[in-house]
């Protein structure tokens, strides 16, 4: 409610003594935009409830659709934070004592009756937390902080359960939030959630006027000013705003006029609480500003997911070996309500039609399943159909006419011989559908499940199409219809059924999308307690299942059987640390392997071998390069990822202009890379590695990395070797230090190998060279006791194959090792070698970093008019040769003698 603060009462009012539907009114508690409330007592009993009645208005129309769907969607909701509806009617002066006081079946938009709307519910005796919040700040922060909790875990228990039938509150406020009296034995009160009056229920329609923006502005999420999708997720941005006050006493933005509040909301992230209220626990904190975030997908993913963070979560009995695991639909609250939304209907002896849409994995046949549990809880007859084309047309709707004939429903004689119930005629189509239609006229009401309605033929489609037609659009039988389909190649044959256009029904549309990465988390946390393992493992399993939950769960009963998660009484644990889980691989279990073997042996010999090449590349690859690495003739190519995309094993985008493919799966990539023999993956290698040579032949080293691979594991130690050296010192100029130093571990390894392909003197220079470079990456790294064995080791190759400018970066690199072992006389010594030999050969480039040292020798020394000659020397050299690194040591130099001469200016 926006202002329970008493008002005026206008003559068309109730005054205190009058009767509102055998109610006796008490007094008034409060006024709002739509409606009044007041405090009323049944005479005979003395029983007291809250009235809500409609405020009087020249357009009532729209204003009393809103005041009955509150009462719809409350009437449906028994929940000890939710204020509880008992009764409904319409007050005229003329309502006296003595009315009935059994609850009546909530009204629906076609009710009308003379005068105004009212409802009777629960009279709470309380403090909205809009007051309540204020006098907090007088609490200490310890007390005030755990009642801020208390009341978050309650609001969330509270939208838990709306949100789980498919309703959104849209007005999340302090003052729709109660707090009530503690009782005896509690530390803090109850918390009801009041005031649904801006209540979106799925699958009803809005009566909302373009522009028009519900709830309370300074609670209000983005979505709601932008005229987005409403879901679960914008009560959330709400309760963020509530938690924020509760917090910090203050609103998350605040500004003099409404332009000011909607673009904070849309563009300003606010304040972290702890800047004003200090003493703010992070846990909370955390969780207030996650909730704030402006894109829904960055919150929690529900008000469960809330839950498991506050308070962990009850994993039962943890059974993953019976499919129930997940007990509950992650991320599908809405198109669950939708589901029971039109079972409701059904009951009501309104039909529907539900298309529900998504991939291979995406929850097709979990929701097919809910439906039928659904149905059988409302006391509704169902029939679950598998579509198929196999066995002839409407083979599988034969189980629709056994079914029937099991109900004593008389089979008509088109279909007993279509089925060869009776004789052999050849049957005429639309007498067939006719048949069909009138056995189920003559079924009770049921809700009729098809499921993988892309598998069907033509004359399935058809009869599908002309049974919703002849059943909801021509006729209002008290039938539903959902219907499964996966998109893809049969998308034509569904533009029909899918827009209406062949059955003057439009469908209820419920696509299925993959899980975002707070839905995998909701889905982990409702297993394993809610830490820094548990969020990574959640984006590793989001990451490499896609958001598919189908794979994700099996990913998730693979740790389980491999002992990665286990479980102990009701909950489980992860045995890994987040340092093991990101190294480990996550499993492919049996069901998910078994599943993809079938799909690759099913193969043609060619697909086959481009997803091996595309297994064994680990990239994405174009067509030139597929086809040099498999040997087949482009449209072999072509026609082979064709039939992998059918398979749903490879995915292709479009760089460019030119064609990029890759495999879709992880999983994939693994079991493929597995059946290659030994020898054919290494051919597998070469080949994608000369290919890449080619083609990147003036740019190599934007694939450095790829090509010293690729030859390695192609067993061509002469190249692999060459790039591994390659790609060690283009990492190190980018300070990817780590990273450099396994490359040049990997080159020593091979070095052996591939000697055999170069001559002495090179393959001694490259050894010396690989040496230098894993010293440098050593210092780096501070490992000096590997630096000192590097060096030496290059210095003996150096002598060896009698290289000045080699031996000049030896020396250098010695002198700067013996620095910092405290050897000052040995860095004089080497550093005054490598600069000779340096002199020797004329190349300024190696005398920079010589001088550079043996300034740094003087400085040691205390000689710092010796370190200054030496360090402008170095800087003249740096200038002659524009090296920006030999100018920057130069300048670094100067600036250290003159602070030590206290010339700060200079410095």
């Amino acid at each position: 409610m926006t202002d329970l603060a008493p008002k005026p009462v206008t003559l068309a009012d109730p005054a205190p003594g009058g009767v509102i539907g055998g109610w006796e009114i008490v007094r008034l508690l409060g006024r709002g935009g739509m409606a009044s409330v007041y405090e009323a007592r049944w005479p005979e009993s003395g029983v007291r409830r809250a009235i809500k009645l409609m405020n009087p208005t020249g357009s009532a129309d729209e204003v009393e659709r809103r005041f009955r769907r509150e009462f719809r969607a409350l009437s449906k909701l028994h929940h000890p934070n939710i204020t509880e509806v008992y009764d409904w009617g319409w007050w005229t002066v003329s309502n006296t004592p003595g009315a009935s006081q059994a609850p009546r079946a909530a009204p629906s938009d076609g009710d009308k009756s003379e005068g105004r709307p009212y409802f009777v519910m629960e009279l709470v005796d309380g403090e909205d937390l809009r007051s309540a919040a204020e006098a907090w700040q007088l609490l200490p922060a310890a007390e005030r902080f755990e009642r801020a909790r208390h009341v978050l875990v309650q609001v969330a228990r509270a939208l838990e359960y709306v949100h789980l039938r498919g309703l959104v509150h849209r007005d999340v406020t302090p003052a729709n939030i109660m707090l009530l009296p503690a009782r005896p034995g509690e530390v803090h009160g109850g918390v009801k959630l009041m005031d649904f009056g801006v209540v979106k229920e799925s699958g009803v329609s809005e009566f909302t006027a373009h522009g028009e923006v519900l709830g309370t502005v300074a609670y209000i999420a983005p979505e709601q000013i932008n005229g987005e999708r409403i879901d679960a997720r914008t009560d959330l941005y709400s309760l963020g705003a509530v938690l924020y006050l509760m917090l910090t006493g203050r609103r998350p933005f605040n500004a003099r006029t409404l332009a000011g509040y909607l673009d904070k909301h849309l563009h300003r992230p606010p304040r972290p609480p702890h800047e004003l209220a200090p003493g703010v626990p992070p846990e909370l904190e955390g969780i207030c500003l996650r909730l704030l975030q402006k894109e829904p997908g960055d919150r929690f993913a529900s008000a469960t997911h809330l839950l498991h963070v506050l308070e962990g979560a009850d994993a039962g009995a943890l059974r993953f070996d019976d499919g129930s695991w997940p007990p509950v639909l992650v991320s599908r609250a809405e198109e669950s309500a939708t589901l029971s939304h039109t079972i409701g209907g059904l009951r009501e002896g309104r039909g529907a039609f539900v298309l529900i849409e998504g991939g291979p994995g995406l929850g097709k046949s979990r929701m097919a399943r809910l439906a039928k549990d659904l149905a059988r809880s409302a006391g509704v007859a169902t029939l679950r159909i598998r579509a198929s084309g196999a066995g002839g047309p409407l083979a599988a709707f034969r189980s629709l006419v056994d079914t029937l004939k099991g109900e004593t429903v008389s089979v008509p004689r088109a279909l007993q011989q279509l089925y060869g119930l009776e004789g052999d005629d050849k049957v005429e189509r639309y007498g067939v559908y006719a048949a069909f239609r009138e056995m189920l006229h003559s079924s009770p009401p049921r809700l009729l499940v098809i499921e993988d309605a892309h598998e069907a033929d033509d004359v399935g489609v058809e009869l599908i199409e002309y049974l919703v037609r002849n059943t909801l659009s021509l006729a209002s039988e008290p039938l539903a219809w959902v219907v499964t389909r996966t998109p893809g190649a049969s998308d034509a044959r569904f533009e029909g059924l899918k827009s209406g256009s062949t059955t003057g029904v439009t469908p209820i549309y419920v696509p299925l999308r993959p899980l975002t990465t707070s839905a995998v988390e909701e889905l982990v946390l409702a297993l394993l307690p809610d830490d820094g393992a548990s969020r990574l493992l959640a984006r590793r399993l989001h990451k490499e299942g896609e958001g598919n939950p189908a794979f994700i769960t099996e990913m998730i009963r693979g740790l389980v059987e491999q002992g990665t998660v286990q479980p102990e009484e009701g909950r489980a644990r992860l045995v890994v640390d987040e340092a093991q889980l990101l190294r480990m691989a996550l499993p492919i279990p049996r069901s998910v392997r078994a599943g993809l073997v079938t799909r690759i042996e099913a193969l043609s010999v060619d697909a086959r071998e481009i997803a091996q090449v595309l297994a064994v590349g680990n990239q994405e690859m174009t067509l030139p390069l597929l086809s040099a690495a498999s040997l087949l003739a482009e449209k072999a190519i072509l026609v082979a990822v064709d039939e992998l995309i059918d398979a749903g094993l490879v995915r292709e985008r479009r760089v460019e202009g030119e064609e990029h493919i890759d495999l879709a799966q992880a999983r994939v990539r693994d079991l493929l890379q597995a059946e290659v023999p030994p020898a054919q993956r290494a051919r597998f290698h070469r080949r994608i590695g000369e290919a890449l040579e080619r083609t990147f032949r003036r740019r190599a080293n934007l694939v450095i990395e790829a090509l010293a691979w690729h030859f390695e594991q192609g067993e061509m130690p002469g190249k692999a070797y060459s790039y591994l050296l390659r790609a060690g010192q283009r990492l190190m100029g980018r300070s990817f230090v780590a990273e450099a130093l396994g490359y040049l571990d990997r080159a020593l390894a091979i070095e052996p190998d591939a000697r055999e392909f170069i001559t002495l003197d090179d393959a001694d220079r490259l050894l010396a060279e690989t040496l230098l470079h894993r010293a440098e990456a050593l210092e780096y790294l501070g490992r000096w006791v590997e630096v000192g064995v590097a060096l030496e080791r290059a210095l003996e190759l150096g002598m060896e194959i009698s290289d000045e400018r080699l031996l000049s970066r030896v020396h250098t690199a010695r002198g700067k090792k013996a620095r910092h072992d405290g050897d000052i006389d040995a860095s004089d010594a080497e550093n005054r070698e490598a600069l000779r030999l340096a002199e020797k050969v004329n190349d300024n480039a190696l005398r920079v970093m010589p001088l550079h040292g043996l300034g740094g020798v003087h400085w040691i020394r205390g000689d710092l008019e010796g370190a200054r000659r030496y360090w402008v020397e170095a800087l003249a050299v740096g200038e002659s040769t524009q090296d920006e690194r030999s100018l920057g040591w130069g300048y670094n130099g100067l600036g250290l003698v003159a602070l030590c001469k206290g010339q700060a200016g200079e410095a």
